[in-house]
């Protein structure tokens, strides 16, 4: 059984490094304070369905906000090729298709936050959502969307943690493979996009 203590420290950790990284952002020059109070949808995640809501949202006129913790893209940013995605029937780079759909999400007038994440949102009497970024600013939304996108299963040998992000990744940039040239790698997994980095790394 799990205490009341043991489930509070985790969040409030979670919070604490979030609101770092937003702190973090801000001092980059990144944008992560809305321009307007109120908007009519509020995005959280911009990979391909957050960049893609953000597109169909702005074309309609809507008040769009885009909230993104890491970088517009997610793990598709990451894909050397995406081979699945409508109107591109050669292919696609993952990065090609994010930039772009970014561009586009811009261009009709949605907003983006980078480094900012929801800390808590509140349904009110009046339909509209109160939300608190962590960031410390608060806006409100009239709908939302989450796009949060996949997890990846981590891998359970132990002691693998204490290598995390130091010679262990989980998924690879596309400019991973020039480092490790003449070295050893192992890839896990037999997937699409273990298939693509051992493609990347021969």
């Amino acid at each position: 059984m799990v205490s009341g203590r043991e489930e509070v420290v985790p969040r409030e950790r979670y919070l604490a490094s979030a609101r770092w990284r937003a702190e973090l952002a801000a001092r980059a020059g990144l944008p992560t304070t809305p321009s307007e109070e109120l908007y009519d949808v509020v995005i959280v995640g911009a990979g391909p369905a957050g960049l893609t809501a953000a597109v169909y949202a702005a074309s309609e006129g809507l008040r769009t906000l885009v909230c993104e913790r890491h970088a517009p893209g997610g793990q598709a940013g990451t894909s050397s090729r995406i081979e699945n995605y409508p109107g591109f029937p050669d292919g696609v780079g993952g990065a090609e298709l994010a930039a772009g759909t970014y561009r586009q999400a811009r261009r009709l007038g949605a907003e983006f936050l980078i480094g900012v994440e929801i800390e808590s949102a509140h349904p009110e009497s009046d339909q509209l959502i109160d939300l608190t970024l962590t960031s410390g600013a608060k806006l409100r939304g009239r709908s939302g969307v989450i796009a949060t996108g996949v997890a990846y299963r981590q891998l359970s040998a132990q002691g693998v943690e204490q290598f995390a992000g130091r010679g262990v990744h989980y998924g690879s940039a596309t400019d991973a493979a020039p480092r490790y040239s003449g070295a050893h790698v192992v890839v896990v997994g037999g997937a699409n996009s273990a298939g693509q980095d051992s493609a990347r790394m021969v």
